[in-house]
C-alpha cells in the first residue's frame, strides 16, 4: 500500500511539473528583440543576438509582395539553417513564410512572393542560433483592383458582395489569405449575360448562382481570358471569382478583370412558305445554335391578327434539326405564320424571343 502511495504521489508530482514546464512555453515570435516599422520597398540592414524581430507595416490595397531575406557570411549557424522570415496577418494568422540555410559561400537568402489583401501585417524574423546578420528587402505591386478588399471588408460571400453592374470592366485579386471574390449582377429581363473573365492567376472558377437556384453553373477559366454565356431570367446573381486548385506548385493567386454584357435571346425568321399537297403547310425557318436556343414556336392563324383559328407547334431545337417543318392543315383557307425561339431554365420554365415578321400562304391543295 505504501509503495503504492509513493508511485501515485511521483506521478502526480511529474504531471504537475510538466504542466508547469508547458504553462512557461511561449511561441518564438513572442520573444522579441525589437518592433519596427517597414516601409514596403526598401531594404533593412539589421542584426539579432537576444531574440527574433519584428517589422510592421500597413497595405492600402491588395496586391502582390515578395520579401526577401539575406544572411551574410559568418552569422548564424555556419551551416545548415541560419533563420528565417514569416509573414502574418495582424490577428496572428500565418500566410507565408521563408527559411535561409548554408548552401553558398558569402550571404545565403530566401524569398516568397504572397498575394495578400489591403490590412495590416507583420514579419517576424528569427535566428537559429548566435547572432544573426540579415537584409530584409520587400517590394509590393498594387493589384488596383476596383473595389478594395481588405481583412476587415472582405467581399468573399453573399452577405457582403461588390455589385457588378452590365457594361463595366472591373479588376479583381484572388489573395492568398481570400480565395473568393463575390459579385452580385441584376438582370432586368431574361436575357443572356455574357462574363468575360481575364486573368493573371494561372487559372480560376467561375461559378454563377441566382437566388432561386434556376442557374447554377461552374466553369473552369484558363490562365488567360475566356468567356462564359449564360442565360439569366430577371432577377439577381451572384458570382463567384474562387482560386483554382490542382496537384501543381502553381499559385493561382493574382489580379484578374470581369465584365458581364447582356443580349436578347436570339430570334428567328421565317425564310419561306410553301403549300404541299394534303393541305400540309411547309414553313422553313431560320435555324439557331442548340446551345442558345432549345425550340422554336410556329404559330398560325386565319387572320393577321392571330386572334382567330389560332394554333402552335413547338418544335424542339437540336443540331441536326432540318430548317422545314411540315404542318398539317387539314382544310382550304388562307393562314398567317409567324415564329419565335424559347429557352428554358433548369425547372423547365420557357422564355421567348419577339415573333418575328409574318408570312401568308393560301392552303389550296
Amino acid at each position: 500500500m505504501k509503495k503504492y502511495v509513493l508511485k501515485m504521489a511521483a506521478a502526480l508530482f511529474s504531471s504537475m511539473l510538466l504542466a508547469v514546464c508547458f504553462a512557461a512555453e511561449v511561441r518564438a515570435d513572442e520573444v522579441l528583440q525589437f518592433t519596427k516599422n517597414l516601409v514596403l520597398g526598401q531594404t533593412v540592414n539589421d542584426s539579432l543576438s537576444t531574440g527574433n524581430g519584428r517589422y510592421d507595416f500597413t497595405i492600402q490595397r491588395s496586391g502582390t509582395l515578395t520579401v526577401q531575406m539575406g544572411v551574410y557570411e559568418g552569422s548564424g549557424y555556419s551551416w545548415g539553417y541560419h533563420g528565417g522570415a514569416t509573414l502574418y496577418e495582424d490577428n496572428g494568422r500565418e500566410i507565408k513564410k521563408l527559411r535561409v540555410s548554408d548552401n553558398t559561400s558569402g550571404t545565403d537568402t530566401g524569398v516568397f512572393t504572397a498575394d495578400i489583401l489591403a490590412g495590416n501585417y507583420y514579419i517576424i524574423i528569427d535566428r537559429a542560433h548566435g547572432d544573426l546578420n540579415y537584409y530584409l528587402s520587400t517590394d509590393y505591386i498594387d493589384s488596383k483592383e476596383t473595389v478594395v478588399d481588405s481583412l476587415t471588408d472582405t467581399h468573399n460571400s453573399q452577405a457582403n458582395p461588390i455589385s457588378l453592374p452590365l457594361k463595366k470592366t472591373y479588376t479583381g485579386h484572388i489573395a492568398d489569405n481570400s480565395a473568393d471574390d463575390v459579385y452580385k449582377v441584376k438582370s432586368s429581363k431574361s436575357q443572356y449575360i455574357t462574363f468575360k473573365v481575364a486573368n493573371r492567376t494561372n487559372g480560376c472558377v467561375f461559378k454563377i448562382i441566382n437566388t432561386n437556384n434556376t442557374v447554377n453553373r461552374t466553369e473552369n477559366i484558363s490562365a488567360n481570358s475566356q468567356s462564359v454565356k449564360v442565360f439569366c431570367p430577371k432577377g439577381t446573381y451572384y458570382v463567384t471569382i474562387s482560386k483554382y486548385s490542382d496537384w501543381t506548385d502553381n499559385p493561382h493567386t493574382g489580379t484578374y478583370t470581369i465584365r458581364a454584357d447582356a443580349s436578347g435571346i436570339p430570334t428567328s425568321n421565317i425564310k419561306k412558305v410553301t403549300n404541299k399537297s394534303g393541305k400540309i403547310m411547309a414553313v422553313t425557318f431560320v435555324l439557331r445554335n442548340a446551345e442558345t436556343v432549345n425550340g422554336y414556336q410556329i404559330q398560325y392563324a386565319t387572320n393577321n391578327k392571330f386572334t382567330k383559328g389560332r394554333k402552335s407547334v413547338f418544335v424542339t431545337n437540336s443540331n441536326y434539326l432540318k430548317s422545314t417543318y411540315e404542318i398539317l392543315v387539314g382544310s382550304k383557307k388562307t393562314c398567317y405564320v409567324r415564329i419565335r425561339t424559347y429557352v428554358e431554365d433548369n425547372r423547365g420554365n420557357r422564355y421567348y424571343s419577339a415573333w418575328s415578321s409574318q408570312k401568308k400562304i393560301s392552303i389550296r391543295k
